[in-house]
């Protein structure tokens, strides 16, 4: 019964299931009582569920898990979530996902109306585009989330948290490193350590892996625009490290289009134009915030901004 309530009462293992099957639609609701489900993998599903349809999901935790798919909307819980769907205290100990577009630590696709909270992910995640630590497409809120997985993409919109997000992102974290390797990667997507592109906000979150991109790549986010703006968050991870012929690297940000306060990033940065310490390219006013890393570039660069509109 996939509308029903259960709670989870004690840790157990699926190592018995060879292949795990994916429930289609869940509706209902789970208590994991801070219990521990393991040893599930799965080389065709997208997720322990496909689609979370306003459910519920809280205090659970999920270790050793592979799930790889060929598909769009993958994730270790869920491909995607939406109808109000609520997901809160749910933790992916250890594993690793593979899929194609949407893919994320937690779930590929989140809709504005589902909101992620006290949450996190442990695991590794490859996919092409959209793809994240924790989330590939955030649509809604995240709040108090954090995840510490490496994130490889060959496509557009990759962060060590989100890939991208449409919505505010308040007291988050993220710590693995983060790759994006493809030369012909579009503009205005971005890779970041937290977000790879944003247009809701981040607020009171830090990232602290090393980010590589060939465009927009930031230690924080990689593009931000919609005016809503980043405070009290910082970076501390180096940018361009492996990947040295980047455009609109910044410690912080790699371009920014919104304003910034209250702010500073730490590591290095390297690439080949508008490269700065803080942000690679910026139209937007920046208070209250510094940079510390090492900047190298061969053109349009600045100790804290590569090249201001």
């Amino acid at each position: 019964n996939t509308s029903a309530y259960y709670i989870v009462s004690n840790d157990f293992s699926c190592s018995g299931v060879t292949n795990w099957s994916q429930i289609d639609s869940f509706t209902g609701e789970i208590d994991g009582n801070d219990k521990t489900i393991s040893d599930i993998t799965s080389t065709d599903a997208t997720g322990i569920f496909r689609w979370i349809d306003g459910g519920v999901i809280k205090d659970l935790n999920v270790s050793s898990i592979s799930i790889t798919s060929s598909g769009d909307q993958v994730g270790t819980l869920a491909g995607g979530a939406g109808g109000g769907a609520t997901i809160t205290n749910v933790h992916i100990l250890s594993g690793a996902v593979t899929g194609n577009d949407q893919t994320g630590g937690l779930i590929g696709h989140q809709e504005p109306d589902v909101t992620i909270t006290g949450s996190s992910s442990a695991v590794s995640v490859t996919g092409h585009s959209f793809v994240g630590g924790l989330v590939g497409q955030a649509k809604g809120a995240v709040s108090g989330c954090w995840a510490s997985g490496y994130v490889y993409s060959t496509g557009v919109a990759v962060g060590g948290l989100l890939g991208s997000s449409d919505a505010a992102v308040s007291d988050s974290h993220a710590t693995g490193d983060v790759m994006e390797a493809t030369p012909s990667a579009a503009e205005q997507w971005g890779t970041g350590g937290l977000i790879g592109y944003s247009s809701g906000g981040i607020s009171n979150s830090y990232a602290t892996g090393d980010v590589d991109s060939y465009w927009e790549a930031g230690g924080l986010v990689g593009y931000i625009d919609n005016s809503n703006p980043i405070t009290n968050s910082y970076a501390t991870g180096n940018v361009g490290s492996n990947i040295t012929t980047g455009k609109r690297m910044g410690g912080l940000a790699g371009a920014s289009l919104v304003n910034i306060s209250d702010s500073f990033a730490r590591g290095s940065v390297t690439g080949s134009e508008q490269v700065g310490g803080f942000s690679g390219w910026a139209n937007s006013t920046i208070s209250n915030s510094y940079s510390t890393g090492a900047v190298t570039s061969s053109t349009t660069v600045g100790a804290f901004v590569g090249n201001v509109n």
